[in-house]
């Protein structure tokens, strides 16, 4: 590979690695864990979703196993900054 391949890798890396959807199938990767690797966006119900997800997953036979969590993140909340003296 030349220079410009190796940038152009680097920053198609870090597009992919930034991805919103892509903890699920990192994490599932790093943990060796096999069968569906999803993000939910939901809203508020994503967590529920997540669960009822895996669990449907668990009683289709398509898993022995399942993790499921929720998070919700806001940033850079624009309500704050809206109103900072700054």
């Amino acid at each position: 590979m030349n220079v410009t391949e190796v940038a152009q890798v680097k920053g198609l890396q870090s597009l992919m690695g930034n991805d919103k959807d892509y903890i699920a199938t990192r994490a599932a990767y790093k943990l060796n864990l096999h069968g569906p690797a999803l993000s939910v966006q939901t809203a508020c119900s994503s967590s529920l979703v997540a669960v009822h997800l895996a669990c449907e997953s668990l009683r289709a036979g398509e898993s022995d196993m399942a993790v499921a969590g929720g998070v919700a993140l806001s940033f850079p909340s624009r309500q704050a900054t809206a109103t900072s003296p700054e």
